[in-house]
């Protein structure tokens, strides 16, 4: 942080990219508050998070057991006429999955016909492990079925779950 700290001095800027860089690199060593001290100095300097910055808050947060807080980026996302794409809905899927939430990672995947977003081989997998791992394997077979009726073939991945 202290190099980051510097690079005004050195007359550098703090472009988005560095931006984005730091945030993932805090959140990945679990420095949730500090992560959110930076994105407060990044608005305080006038700079906009970008698509990718909202992924990496989306990811950050709810990989650190924040997923109430990344829920709430993301309903403020859509609220505020950005439509997050399935790579933000996928971060939600896959957390809600893995935390054992599966009626509201259902909730998320089954919305996303309606919003015009087509679930992936990703998105479908995600789902089949979850219902797998809460030994509900009637409705991961259902899924699977439906994945296939989509057109979406199952992978390597899909079947390894």
């Amino acid at each position: 942080m202290n190099e980051f700290h510097e690079m005004p001095c050195k007359r550098l800027k703090h472009t988005i990219v560095i931006y984005n860089t730091m945030l993932q690199g805090l959140f990945g060593v679990g420095s949730c508050s500090t992560a959110q001290g930076l994105l407060n100095e990044m608005l305080a300097y006038g700079q906009s998070p970008d698509y990718y910055t909202y992924c990496v808050l989306l990811d950050g947060l709810s990989k650190n057991g924040r997923i109430g807080e990344a829920l709430l980026l993301f309903q403020e996302l859509e609220r505020s006429g950005i439509n997050p794409d399935i790579t933000m809905h996928s971060i939600l899927i896959y957390r809600f999955c893995k935390d054992g939430k599966l009626e509201m990672a259902k909730n998320l995947f089954c919305k996303l016909d309606s919003i015009g977003l087509r679930p992936d081989v990703r998105n479908f997998t995600m789902m089949i492990g979850g219902f797998c791992e809460q030994g509900l394997l009637g409705e991961a077979n259902e899924l699977l079925v439906a994945m296939e009726g989509t057109g979406c073939m199952p992978n390597h991945a899909t079947y390894n779950v």
